[in-house]
């Protein structure tokens, strides 16, 4: 009509039945709506609980190299051999969290030790470390070093447990951590 009136609605359709067939998507879109939000707000309680507990197990990793030790002091200078220097270096190079157990910690403690027995280590448990671990390794080796990893000595449940009571020391300028005089007394125990 071109006077500028409005048409009007060809009726012949039920206009309730239309309006009726419609409001389920308004439904469903507030159910997926609700869905979205319930999974993004599951996803982001379970990184937080993960950041938390990252955090809570950093802190315990922090509290337990400040935490005091009543074993005695351990010599730096009786882990200044050679035969175990060189594989420290190469450990301190690759970043290997690890820590120092066998005759090399007993010797940090004064017991006699055959110069010849290689270094020991329990290196911690995680992807990237045990990565590291690996490179490290491959270089003891051309180096012509030697070195022992034991994932679990006998009596500790392994490197969590010995970091626990382990013992600072610095070796030819490395920071080390020597398993302590308990820790080891409990690997002979065994």
């Amino acid at each position: 009509m071109s006077d500028g009136t409005r048409t009007r609605d060809r009726l012949d359709h039920n206009q309730e039945l239309y309006q009726l067939s419609y409001a389920h998507h308004a439904r469903d879109a507030r159910r997926r709506n609700l869905a979205v939000r319930t999974a993004l707000a599951g996803q982001l309680t379970a990184a937080l609980e993960y950041r938390g507990r990252s955090r809570r197990l950093k802190t315990e990793h922090e509290e337990m190299l400040q935490a005091p030790s009543y074993s005695p002091a351990p010599d730096a200078d009786a882990l200044s051999d050679e035969a175990w220097i060189r594989p420290l270096q190469i450990l301190h190079r690759h970043r290997v969290e690890h820590v120092i157990a066998g005759d090399a910690a007993a010797a940090a403690y004064g017991r006699a030790h055959d110069p010849s027995t290689p270094l020991t280590i329990v290196p911690a448990r995680y992807g990237r470390n045990l990565d590291r671990l690996r490179g490290a390794l491959e270089d003891v080796r051309s180096s012509g070093a030697a070195l022992v990893v034991v994932d679990r000595p006998a009596g500790t449940d392994g490197y969590r447990d010995l970091l626990a009571d382990a013992r600072p020391v610095t070796v030819a300028g490395l920071e080390v951590l020597v398993a302590s005089a308990e820790d080891l007394a409990r690997m002979t125990d065994h």
